[in-house]
């Protein structure tokens, strides 16, 4: 592989979106790692269709360290939708949330929007 595949294969394996469906009615989406433009794009539509299958959705935040605002907005429009359908949404973050992430839900003031819990457990 040349040096970029690599680097490409190691930031896709970093930067990740797991989606656990958890019993007949939610779901858990994972974000690991930096989420941009092209991870919303694979986001937006995750969301939508876990939502179509009636399940409400807990995004673990706990390991994310980079968002940008094309994932704030999947996030924010997958909000809306789940509260359309009578569903639910929430973010979790954890003390592993990278900095960024937590400085730009608060400048866009996403905490107010999406109900955010925090994970007190150690890490470890």
């Amino acid at each position: 592989l040349s040096a970029a595949q690599q680097s490409d294969t190691q930031a896709t394996m970093a930067d990740s979106i797991d989606i656990q469906r958890t019993g007949p009615e939610g779901a858990t989406v994972v974000l690991r790692g930096e989420h941009d433009a092209y991870t919303a794009g694979r986001l937006d539509p995750e969301l939508s269709a876990l939502l179509a299958e009636g399940r409400s959705i807990l995004v673990d935040l706990r390991n994310a360290t980079f968002l940008d605002s094309a994932t704030v907005a999947a996030l924010l429009n997958a909000s809306q939708e789940a509260e359309q359908l009578g569903l639910g949404l929430r973010l979790l973050l954890g003390a592993s949330t990278g900095h960024s992430v937590r400085r730009l839900l608060e400048l866009t003031r996403l905490y107010e929007l999406v109900p955010t819990g925090e994970d007190v457990t150690p890490p470890g």
